[in-house]
């Protein structure tokens, strides 16, 4: 079940990313409330199958999923990725499919540049007292790129737990920009980065050291150092219009329909 719903959250249904990490904890030893658990989310996915990804450019929509590949045609815009597909919705007329195909001849023209969102919950895993972090990056209104991870060490602030999402984010912007780079569409201007935690961002601006930080001052470094030479910029966003939110805990229903829409997943 797990390997099943992990296959479509790579490829497009990024809101089932922390149902699948969640699960994925206790592979080794499952139980009865982790099965039932797991045929929620089988029965989530099959109440949500017309759930896409949207692209737009210009007012122009580019949907993509992967619920039912006979319904779906083949387009590769780089013939260095022969081996890379990409399923695009089948439409109902010759014409339709012609639009969608300009409308990606568009986004591949125009200027676009990703951004991006990182966030964390404090010490959210009840058995390990270790944090769950998330990013989430865009471009041309749907995502790209995305991960929710739980920490690998235990944070002792909800500011070190922030900043290790910031870390792994930004190490991410870097794969981004040498990615962009070999697709000739170099990334000059920082990248925007968003975060919901004053804390951090006010310590990856500052150089003054704070005797909170000093036990993870390598990361802190890091955060700044790529603040610096003005790879991104960290902007401040409520969580409530956070997208990475719901990567890192699972949302009541009213906030989870908010987070599917920042998303960027759009109903068919």
């Amino acid at each position: 079940i797990i390997g099943t719903c992990m296959y479509a959250m790579l490829l497009t249904r990024v809101d089932i990313s922390f149902s699948v990490q969640w699960l994925s904890r206790s592979l080794n030893r499952p139980t009865k409330h982790h099965l039932q658990a797991a045929k929620n989310l089988l029965k989530y996915l099959n109440g949500t199958k017309d759930l896409s990804v949207c692209y737009s450019c210009n007012g122009n929509p580019i949907v993509i999923g992967a619920e039912n590949i006979n319904n779906y045609i083949n387009y590769s815009s780089f013939n260095n990725f022969s081996k890379k597909e990409r399923f695009i919705t089948k439409s109902k007329s010759q014409s339709s499919n012609k639009s969608d195909l300009s409308a990606i001849k568009e986004l591949e023209n125009s200027s676009l540049i990703p951004t991006g969102c990182s966030d964390s919950d404090f010490a959210g895993d009840k058995l390990t007292s270790k944090s769950t972090y998330g990013y989430l990056f865009k471009l041309a209104g749907g995502p790209i790129s995305w991960k929710t991870k739980r920490a690998s060490t235990i944070a002792l602030s909800t500011l070190e737990a922030e900043t290790d999402g910031l870390t792994e984010a930004i190490r991410e912007v870097q794969w981004l920009i040498g990615l962009f780079y070999e697709l000739k569409r170099p990334i000059t201007a920082p990248l925007e980065l968003y975060g919901d935690n004053q804390g951090s961002i006010t310590v990856a601006k500052d150089p003054a050291l704070h005797q909170r930080t000093k036990h993870t001052l390598l990361k802190f470094r890091y955060v700044r150092e790529q603040v610096l030479a003005k790879t991104i910029n960290i902007t401040y966003l409520n969580t409530k219009l956070m997208p990475a939110d719901g990567l890192t805990k699972a949302l009541p229903a009213v906030p989870f329909k908010s987070f599917i829409d920042l998303i960027g997943l759009k109903t068919l």
